[in-house]
């Protein structure tokens, strides 16, 4: 018996070589996955990176139908960067001498094709967070980024909602200190630099985040 499909939004994104190249590679392989598919891209969009100079990245969200598991679809994302020469170093960007801070709020419209108006959603940073003030404004970038997508794909306020806040989730302890990362996230990864993910899921978890599909994205 075949196992059910689920849902599941990637977000690419390259800054080195033939970058539109890289991203088209990437959307050929996932779709040649086993029992994948894509099923829906939005538009490549270049954004400008955080951090020490380096190039600007193109960035692309694309919808899978997978019967993968969640940790067999990873290994699988995994596989395909490194098969592409990425190489991933625990590394902290921008200053960092000022103390990890938590953003101020952004309100966020959930915006939508659908007529009629739709009331704006508050999106914040929880108060465990640590990240630093350029932290904050790459996150608010990425919740943007995800917010528009989002409009474009058409989905519900519901969707637009879970979008937000593993986006305000997910880096909430980029810039926390690998000790406590370990110390959250002892068995997640052997990589410290993939720790911020797990980390954030286990104390969104603890401070009441239920939506499991939420902490799947965060981790």
């Amino acid at each position: 018996m075949a196992a059910a499909r689920e849902l599941v939004y990637l977000a690419l994104g390259s800054n080195l070589g033939d970058r539109a190249t890289h991203l088209a590679r990437a959307r050929a392989l996932l779709d040649a996955l086993p029992d994948t598919d894509v099923v829906a891209v939005t538009a490549v969009e270049e954004t400008e990176p955080i951090g020490p100079p380096q190039p600007s990245y193109l960035n692309q969200m694309i919808l899978l139908s997978t019967g993968l598991p969640p940790r067999a679809l990873l290994a699988e994302c995994l596989a395909i960067e490194n098969a592409a020469g990425r190489e991933r170093r625990h590394r902290r960007t921008g200053s960092h001498g000022s103390t990890p801070r938590a953003c101020p709020p952004r309100v966020l419209a959930a915006r939508s094709g659908r007529a009629g108006p739709t009331p704006p959603m508050t999106a914040v940073l929880p108060g465990w967070a640590q990240a630093s003030a350029e932290r904050c404004q790459h996150i608010g970038r990425v919740a943007d980024r995800l917010s528009a997508w989002a409009a474009a794909m058409d989905l519900p306020t519901c969707e637009h909602d879970r979008w937000m806040r593993a986006a305000f989730l997910h880096d909430a302890l980029k810039d926390a200190d690998v000790d406590l990362l370990r110390e959250l996230a002892p068995r997640a990864w052997s990589i410290d630099a993939l720790r911020h993910g797990p980390a954030a899921a286990e104390l969104a978890a603890q401070h009441g985040e239920t939506d499991q599909g939420v902490l799947d994205a965060v981790r």
